[in-house]
């Protein structure tokens, strides 16, 4: 019996790829809408887990939402559909630019995971994921709060992914 994969691998895989690909899907956004003021950063940091505190921003969040293993009887793999959350936090010094940062890396992010095959593990897991929805917080600014500057803007953008997973046993 192999060991199972499933979250882990899952949640590991989407976010190894996004950071491989990130940085050149942001230049070509950058290069695409020609507003060096709104140009997309590297991300500084990467999470698995959503309560994180006092991260350096652009951050992104890769988070299991849920699993629905929709498994029968006498199975010799598994095929599950997995609900994935990856958000990004972004930051600038004006409010309009932070709405646009955050535009494109929705973008930038939506190109890279939307009707996306994936493989890890040595091929023993394949992953399809399909960028389902975008959920965009309010441009919020707190002086009271230590991770943002004072004076800097901040926005989150959640993508919502369904994820299909299939690795044999």
């Amino acid at each position: 019996m192999s060991t199972r994969h499933l979250a882990e691998r899952t949640v590991q895989t989407i976010e190894d790829h996004i950071k491989a690909n990130l940085p050149a899907a942001l230049t070509a956004l950058n290069t695409d809408r020609a507003d060096d003021e709104a140009n997309c950063e590297d991300v500084k940091t990467f999470f698995t887990y959503a309560p994180a505190s006092l991260y350096r921003l652009p951050a992104i969040f890769t988070v299991c939402q849920n699993i629905d293993f929709r498994k029968q009887n006498g199975q010799n793999f598994v095929q599950p559909s997995v609900d994935i959350t990856v958000s990004c936090v972004t930051t600038a010094r004006k409010r309009e630019l932070t709405q646009k940062k955050t535009w494109r890396y929705q973008a930038a992010l939506h190109e890279l995971l939307d009707n996306t095959s994936l493989s890890a593990a040595g091929d023993k897991v394949k992953i399809t994921s399909i960028v389902t929805a975008a959920t965009f917080s309010q441009v919020f600014t707190d002086s009271d709060d230590k991770t943002l500057p004072r004076g800097t803007w901040a926005q989150e953008v959640a993508l919502t992914l369904e994820v299909e997973h299939y690795e044999n046993f």
